[in-house]
């Protein structure tokens, strides 16, 4: 192996290394930093293989570093709960009140607020600009884009002689082959530009669950089950997901 080829192998080695400390949540606001770094290298040195998911995994990175990811479930908190303790026992010889409350909940913090808000505002774009830039699209207009993406072998059920029997069957007959293809065409396009604003109302929950049920329906029927995971762990941060949690 020459020195360029060692040399990248201790590189994605280092990387590798950053992400699993990242993941861990230990030192979050470095490691942070480096794997969004990390990323985006992964990112311009591998265009041809690159989809929505990297584009999504990016854009999340970004917000993790704005907020603190580290706060609550990880390595950072469990080493912020032993040392509140030990400081306690050093004052009082006992674990007070205010030492009591940080072990219960990590305390309020601004930048994880703000990352949650930028999220909740970056994925409404997301869905305003797919829907807008699916008016461009004849099939779009006709139902035939929802239809194509149900009978492609290369990334839907078509594998399966079921899912085969069950399109077959629907195209036989007219009029439930054009209301599924309109259907699919309506809520897709209807939830993506409509979601933006109405999801800030109190019909938050339907759009919520519309979108959990969109990206669940991505994921059975056109495989991509990375992207489709990513879409929901976003979707999820409209709802207040603890007691006391002020409402987003």
């Amino acid at each position: 192996m020459g020195h360029s080829g060692t040399q990248g192998f201790h590189s994605l080695g280092t990387n590798i290394l950053i992400m699993v400390l990242f993941t861990f949540g230990l030192f979050t606001r470095v490691t942070s930093v480096l794997t969004w770094l990390a990323v985006i290298g992964y990112i311009h040195r591998t265009q041809q293989v690159l989809f929505g998911m990297d584009t999504m995994m990016n854009i999340l990175l970004i917000y993790l570093v704005v907020g603190d990811s580290g706060a609550a479930l990880s390595v950072d908190r469990l080493v912020a709960r032993c040392r509140a303790v030990r400081a306690s026992l050093a004052r009082t010889g006992t674990i007070d009140a205010g030492t009591r409350a940080f072990l219960d909940r990590p305390p309020p913090s601004s930048g994880a607020g703000l990352g949650v808000r930028l999220i909740q505002i970056h994925f409404c774009f997301i869905y305003l600009a797919a829907g807008l830039s699916k008016l461009k699209g004849p099939g779009w207009w006709n139902g035939q884009a929802f239809w194509d993406v149900m009978v492609n072998p290369e990334f839907t059920l078509m594998r399966y002689a079921w899912f085969e029997e069950f399109v077959r069957g629907l195209a036989s007959v007219k009029p439930l082959y054009h209301a599924g293809a309109a259907f699919g065409v309506w809520f897709t396009w209807g939830l993506e530009v409509s979601f933006p604003f109405l999801v800030w109302t109190r019909l938050r929950p339907v759009y919520v669950w519309m979108g959990v049920l969109l990206h669940a329906g991505i994921a059975e029927s056109m495989m991509v089950s990375t992207f489709s995971v990513q879409m929901l762990l976003w979707a999820s941060l409209f709802v207040p997901w603890r007691e006391g949690m002020p409402e987003t």
